[in-house]
């Protein structure tokens, strides 16, 4: 957490300010949400490093709420609230605090989000429309160094189908990507985790059960028919029968080793492969030949990147980097960050999420993407923002008790200039006036009548 002072808080006005001029100008209308929601809605959808991060607690009145850790979700919330009769696509942009946890000593617990949310297009004009306005954003605030990496989730995951892995190997897998481009080790290490974890066909699951279960229900091993202790809730309201009913399933969806492998060593290919789009795009196309892959879901990144073209280029680089993963969980398409290289900060990010509408109760799935940048974040890796010229700051004093009527009326008056006028109640001695000239204020006293005496720092 910080505090903010005034000149401060001038610079981040001003920067929010310009922000918005670039969002209002592609057509995204303002709109805010509650600092606190049910803390189910993000629940429903956000990633295991989001939830772990949540400031999370239970209201007097019994609701589990939470502080908002990020924008889209309460975005989604709103949309389904109001839209009917609303004229898809929808553009949305919001400015406020967020609130996440985060055990660094010098880490923002509360930021200042700033992001755009389209919802109810689909394909690469959308897409690239938000890159554009993305980029133009961050460079808003005249920095320099930025540049923008672009990956595809939805590419991705359809390139990964073939390879036949359950959901949890192919979290495992994607988690695992840093540990991919980190060495040579880095797949075998993967593949060690992936045994502990127990993912594989008799690499040594659970072993037996029932035992397991017994041991959960207080080593009661096998209840009779109509023991109502036995169906009673064990933990998070599940009973017996649905636990092992639970653990059956995960032994079913148990994955061979062979199918995995061959995953980490496609993934790890494909990691290997950053950098100038077309070029990258190129080899990913003659690496999925290597695989004996369907090379249609790279027909949806190069529509992107051709379409990308279109826009006018705001001078930032571009990359392309097929295997980056953000840590959010819903996103299903494209999907990018801009990194500030000489801090290696990211200051921004976002995707396309075509189910969360749909995990948020509405039944279908609505396309949707958006952005979100940090506005700390790019202030302190853009040059100074100059604030707006701010007031000039005066003390209007009354020289005694029956000047005062007189100081509020050259008070009004000063005011009516565009000065920031405040009054003192009473005279001021020469220290009190002193120490008001040393904060910067100018001084007028007022005399009965109206007449005064002005004295600037």
């Amino acid at each position: 957490m910080r505090d903010w002072d005034e000149e401060a808080c001038m610079q981040r006005h001003t920067a929010v300010e310009a922000l918005q001029q670039v969002l209002r100008s592609y057509g995204y209308a303002w709109i805010d949400t509650p600092f606190l929601e049910r803390t189910d809605l993000f629940l429903r959808k956000s990633g295991a490093e989001l939830i772990t991060r949540l400031y999370s607690f239970t209201e007097p009145g019994g609701q589990v709420v939470a502080l908002r850790p990020e924008f889209t979700t309460a975005v989604m919330r709103r949309f389904l609230e109001v839209r009917s009769g609303l004229p898809l696509p929808v553009r949305w942009h919001y400015v406020g605090p967020v609130f996440r946890f985060d055990p660094s000593p010098h880490a923002l617990r509360q930021f200042t989000q700033v992001g755009a949310e389209m919802i109810g297009a689909s394909g690469s004009r959308a897409d690239a429309e938000l890159l554009a306005l993305t980029q133009e954003c961050i460079l808003a605030l005249k920095g320099t160094g930025f540049v923008l990496t672009v990956g595809h989730r939805g590419c991705l995951d359809r390139l990964l189908a073939p390879f036949g892995l359950s959901s949890r190997a192919q979290a495992l897998l994607l988690r695992g990507i840093p540990l991919l481009r980190s060495g040579e080790h880095g797949p075998q290490r993967l593949l060690e985790q992936a045994h502990s974890l127990a993912l594989f066909r008799g690499a040594g699951p659970p072993a037996d059960l029932e035992a397991l279960v017994s041991t959960l229900n207080g080593g009661v091993d096998s209840p009779s028919p109509g023991d109502k202790e036995a169906v009673s809730p064990l933990f998070g309201g599940r009973t017996r029968e649905e636990i092992l009913a639970r653990l059956a399933r995960k032994l079913h969806a148990l994955d061979e080793p062979p199918r995995f492998q061959k995953a980490v060593h496609f993934l790890t290919d494909l990691a290997r492969l950053r950098g100038e789009p077309h070029q990258v795009l190129a080899e990913a196309y003659a690496l999925a030949r290597h695989w004996n892959l369907d090379p249609a879901p790279l027909v949806e990144v190069e529509a992107l990147l051709d379409t990308l073209t279109l826009h006018r280029s705001p001078g930032m680089p571009l990359l392309l980097d097929l295997a980056l993963v953000r840590d959010i969980a819903y996103y299903t398409g494209m999907v990018f960050e801009v990194v500030h290289t000489p801090t290696g900060q990211v200051v921004a990010g976002g995707g396309r999420y075509d189910g969360l509408v749909s995990a948020l109760g509405l039944g279908e799935d609505v396309p949707a993407l958006g952005f979100a940048l940090s506005l700390e974040r790019l202030m302190e890796v853009s040059p100074s923002v100059a604030p707006r010229r701010s007031p000039r700051r005066v003390l209007v004093a009354p020289a005694d008790a029956d000047a005062y009527p007189d100081a509020l009326r050259i008070a009004e008056a000063l005011r009516f200039g565009g000065d920031a006028v405040a009054v003192a109640f009473a005279p001021l001695s020469p220290a009190e006036r002193q120490g008001w000239a040393q904060q910067g204020h100018a001084i007028v006293v007022v005399h009965k009548g109206g007449s005064c005496d002005y004295f600037w720092p």
